[in-house]
């Protein structure tokens, strides 16, 4: 994200003493995370790039991992919000998960079979929004 330095309040006195004098500006531009994630439950989530997960686990609690990241090891800069198991339980009534861009990001959601999508009434919300179906292969696990 982009950070710009906050304006100052200068009071009318300050102000007069100033006029006609030149003003030196700073800016800075620092290369922040492309977004944040929360979990509504509480539980723990972390925002990871997908290169530093060693461990390859697809959940904080639950010791199964990936056997391979599909498509996705292609492309550079991937993060992966690990989250945790737990939160699959929440309703789709519910709000599970909440992510704040702060530069345009791509999300995909990667479920592990079809069954996944179809039998937990996810489906229906996906369809109800935005989203298409990718040709990324998917993760496996």
């Amino acid at each position: 994200a982009d950070f710009l330095l906050p304006l100052l309040k200068v009071t009318q006195r300050d102000r007069k003493a100033v006029l006609g004098q030149p003003l030196e500006m700073g800016l800075v531009r620092i290369r922040g995370p492309a977004f944040a994630a929360w979990a509504m439950s509480g539980a723990s989530i972390k925002v990871v790039d997908m290169a530093a997960l060693t461990d390859k686990r697809c959940h904080r609690d639950r010791s199964y991992a990936f056997t391979s990241f599909g498509g996705f090891a292609d492309m550079p800069a991937v993060q992966y919000v690990l989250t945790s198991n737990g939160d699959k339980s929440t309703p789709t009534s519910k709000v599970m998960w909440r992510l704040d861009a702060y530069r345009p990001i791509r999300v995909y959601l990667n479920f592990r079979s079809e069954r996944h999508l179809s039998s937990t009434g996810v489906l229906a919300w996906v369809r109800s929004g935005a989203w298409s179906q990718s040709d990324v292969r998917s993760t496996v696990s």
